[in-house]
């Protein structure tokens, strides 16, 4: 977990992923795009709010406004998709956004304090 503010400074950057193909599990000797051996855990490449129900998570997420920000695997596509998960009344929702060339996420003064899982990419300061 990084800090905004403290261990992430202000600003908007760029998110690059890490993965660039789904990882299955290697172990498994027939057809390697079986979806039942795709791992999850391992596959994710994005941001994520502080985990937890308690007050300080939940006011975390209210001021990031995400819970999560998840990016496609498609580094050589020019369009890149951006799955946004919110926490909405009755469970969560979740929100595409597309971009053209890396995603970017920014940072604001209302958000300093808050936390921030990195998982699976870099964030590059952007101007």
């Amino acid at each position: 977990m990084y800090k905004i503010g403290v261990d992430l400074p202000v600003g908007t950057y760029q998110i690059k992923n890490e993965l660039f193909y789904a990882v299955s599990d290697l172990t498994y000797e027939g057809y390697h795009g079986n979806v039942e051996k795709y791992l999850a855990e391992v596959n994710w490449c994005g941001l994520r709010a502080r985990k937890g129900n308690d007050t300080q998570s939940r006011e975390e997420k209210q001021r990031l406004g995400w819970v999560s920000i998840e990016i496609d695997n498609r580094v050589n596509r020019k369009i890149r998709s951006v799955k946004i998960t919110r926490e909405a009344e009755m469970g969560s929702q979740e929100d595409y956004q597309y971009f053209w060339g890396l995603p970017t996420v920014t940072f604001t003064e209302k958000d300093v304090g808050c936390c921030v899982g990195i998982e699976n990419c870099i964030l590059i300061p952007y101007d």
